[in-house]
């Protein structure tokens, strides 16, 4: 563990950027090609000084990195540490970089000094802007060699292969290491799989490097209005992949994309988008597309293949409705409560007072009541050691959690707290206790005390805790949201969840679907509507 504001062991980034090499080396050697060996081989192999200011560097922000700000005091030697690695061609001095990113790098003292640029006041940017409109890209890039050093690196691209490898997707880092170790995140002590990896060829490595990429240009290319490039990247996705990873990842791209096709109302290329995914909502777009296209007959064609086989709950609840013009008729209840026009600004609230005005208590816990008693309850669904599930220690979930062989393929080794409805309870709270504060995936442990947490399981009771864990299980993703803001417990032991909505807002699809399911479900919920007095 790290102490905040105390200097870490001399070899602490040093041992993190190991166990990254070491281990995706170990799961995927075979299959890395030449130069991926050798840098990780290169780095590996630096003497002490240099690969702890190596590890250093890495967690800096870059491009660029000057030189004298290169200053750790596990590192004796800095300038013979850096020729090290410039020898190995990990680095670069003084390479060619946009201008821009040099001078953001520098200081706004720096940025005077070299440039005689009075800094009185002005914000750094307005500094840049006036060196940019009184200097050339070349004369800037001469004045700085003469005046400072910097260092690129020269393997950022294949640093961030092996972070992917590791990690698994682009969001973690060697950051993540500190976070665990400064305690800020608490990882639950699951077993690491080292037996399976997610990859097993060079083309599916290959297919990940290249299309983890592809969602920002995907955006980037129709924010700039030039959709007709991205039928492209749809030729280039046709393929469905056996390795369900990739499969997932390609889907995306492909709704990613449809959507932006839908958007600009080209419509045959956003079909033809949607029809090679295998992810929801894709079927859903494309009854929506002929529908808009009066193309009645294949609209009826797909909510029939839709209703015979969802792929989830959303889906299913989809081809019942579609296409009804009419809103749908609800079984659950709205009532109207009339307020002053100067208190409509925090509708929950005031929704709160009303209830104890009435002698109940009522909180505001909205989504985080259904997820927190599924993550709870299911601990040890989650974090069971199924093979390929955990592939590092820095995993809040299972790689597999939205897949439909999720419950599946955990349904033998795993007791479902369910069967046991008079040890509900008493289950959640031992568990809420043994682990409160590591990271779950459902869980946010802020919203509520352990006190609390007891008390509204208890309030609830078995029956209606088992209804919602029921409703809940039926879909992950789809009831990870849109549960009803409040939860109120009536002065008669009664409970009740309520939506609470402003006088001309609507109730939302997700908030549809979750206020239905609990009426279904025999458990009390309604929309409370608060209008103006006046």
């Amino acid at each position: 563990m790290l102490t905040p504001r105390t200097p870490p062991p001399p070899n602490y980034y040093v041992d993190n950027l190991c166990k990254l090499l070491h281990h995706t080396v170990r799961q995927y050697q075979e299959i890395l090609n030449e130069e991926e060996l050798d840098v990780a081989g290169s780095i590996l192999n630096l003497s002490t000084d240099a690969i702890r200011l190596f590890a250093r560097v890495l967690s800096r922000k870059g491009p660029v990195y000057f030189v004298n700000k290169l200053n750790y005091s596990e590192v004796r030697d800095r300038n013979k540490a850096l020729e090290e690695m410039g020898k190995v061609g990990l680095l670069r001095f003084n390479d060619e970089v946009p201008v821009e990113e040099l001078l953001t790098t520098l200081t706004k003292s720096q940025i005077s000094t070299i440039f005689s640029i009075h800094e009185s006041s002005k914000d750094k940017f307005s500094m840049i802007s006036e060196v940019l409109e009184k200097h050339s890209a070349t004369s800037i890039h001469t004045y700085l060699t003469e005046q400072v050093r910097w260092i690129t690196l020269c393997v950022s691209d294949v640093l961030e292969k092996y972070s992917l490898l590791f990690f698994g997707d682009r969001y973690h880092d060697l950051s993540s290491f500190v976070v665990r170790d400064l305690g800020i995140v608490r990882f639950e002590n699951y077993d690491v799989d080292k037996s399976v990896r997610q990859f097993d060829s060079r083309s599916e490595l290959d297919l990940l490097f290249e299309w983890s990429t592809w969602g920002s240009v995907i955006d980037e290319i129709s924010d700039r209005n030039a959709t007709q490039d991205l039928w492209e990247y749809v030729g280039k996705l046709e393929e469905i992949q056996p390795n369900r990873f990739l499969e997932r990842l390609r889907s995306k791209l492909l709704n990613q994309i449809g959507k932006k096709y839908e958007r600009n109302r080209d419509y045959e290329l956003a079909t033809a988008s949607f029809r090679l995914s295998s992810l929801a909502p894709a079927r859903e777009r494309i009854t929506r597309i002929f529908h808009k296209c009066k193309l009645f007959e294949l609209r009826d064609e797909m909510l029939a293949r839709i209703s015979s086989e969802p792929w989830n709950k959303e889906e299913e609840l989809f081809a019942q409705r579609f296409p009804r013009r009419t809103p749908q008729s609800s079984r659950y209840e709205e009532r109207v409560h009339s307020v002053d026009d100067n208190r409509l600004e925090n509708p929950e609230q005031i929704a709160i007072e009303h209830f104890e005005q009435q002698g109940a208590n009522a909180w505001h816990f909205e989504n985080t009541l259904p997820t927190m008693l599924f993550g709870i309850a299911y601990w040890d669904w989650i974090y069971a050691p199924i093979p390929g599930a955990f592939t590092n220690q820095f995993q809040i979930g299972p790689r597999d959690l939205y897949w439909s062989e999720f419950f599946k393929v955990r349904h033998r080794s795993c007791v479902d707290p369910l069967a046991s409805p008079h040890q509900l309870i008493a289950h959640i709270q031992a568990t809420a206790k043994a682990k409160w504060g590591i990271a779950n995936p459902f869980v946010v442990w802020n919203v509520f005390t352990p006190q609390l947490l007891s008390s509204v399981v208890v309030a609830l009771g078995t029956v209606q805790i088992q209804a919602l864990l029921k409703i809940f299980i039926s879909d992950l993703r789809q009831f990870r949201s849109g549960f009803p803001d409040l939860m109120v417990l009536h002065s008669d032991g009664t409970s009740e969840f309520v939506e609470v909505k402003a006088a001309r807002d609507r109730v939302q699809r997700n908030q549809h679907i979750w206020l239905t399911e609990l009426v279904e479900s025999e458990l009390n919920a309604c929309v409370l509507r608060l209008v103006s007095k006046s």
